[in-house]
């Protein structure tokens, strides 16, 4: 099974996997990554295979592989889809340092769904929590262009109103404040200014004087 350890998280670099926290993300941000030249079959491709991950998306279809893994295909309603898997909790060693949120998971889509050999409908909101990984392309169905995949889901919440049960920190994603170019110090104040002639005459004009503005200007 091509990259069996690292896909069930008994490879060499499992303890790199920063389960402290969990990273807020996109599936059109994880298709976007580029695609690995290579794919190690007992080492992770850094920082994406030692990352959790969590998404909100559709699910589709789903079906039981060969493998007894469900093969979930994900979709975000603007044509990009992708794949997450949870593996099947018997298949994995004991040793993982994800089993038991593994079989989180597995029980949590079990309480929905009875998964079979064949492909079935979904199309309900999720909200999917697993860990990063690239797989090869061999024609899967709704693989994503760069093989990217959530591999092994560590929970899945179903309907838009779920509540992920994994212990997992979410990480904020910060918004970049605007800095601004330059701070104004002063404003013009237009002011009008009339002048009395000899005659009584009397001429209006307009004057720009200079106003601090009051505040911080730091």
């Amino acid at each position: 099974m091509e990259r069996w350890s690292v896909k069930t998280s008994t490879d060499a670099d499992a303890g790199l996997i920063n389960l402290q926290s969990t990273t807020q993300t996109t599936i059109a941000s994880l298709t976007s990554l580029p695609a690995p030249t290579t794919l190690p079959a007992n080492n992770r491709i850094q920082p994406t295979e030692t990352t959790v991950f969590q998404l909100h998306a559709t699910l589709t279809e789903y079906k039981l592989e060969p493998d007894s893994d469900y093969h979930l295909i994900l979709s975000d309603g603007s044509g990009n889809t992708m794949i997450s898997e949870i593996a099947s909790p018997a298949c994995v060693g004991s040793s993982s340092v994800l089993l038991p949120d593994i079989q989180n998971a597995h029980s949590e889509f079990d309480a929905q769904y009875t998964p079979t050999s064949s492909f079935q409908t979904a199309n309900v909101p999720v909200i999917v929590t697993g860990v990063g990984f690239f797989d090869f392309l061999h024609g899967q169905t709704g693989v994503a262009p760069n093989g990217i995949e959530l591999h092994a889901v560590l929970d899945i919440q179903f309907g838009t109103g779920g509540t992920p049960t994994s212990t997992r920190t979410p990480t904020p994603t910060n918004t970049p404040i605007p800095t601004p170019t330059g701070t104004p110090t002063t404003t013009n104040l237009i002011q009008m200014v009339t002048t009395v002639g000899p005659m009584g005459d009397r001429t209006t004009q307009h004057a720009l004087q200079p106003r601090p503005i009051v505040g911080n200007t730091a």
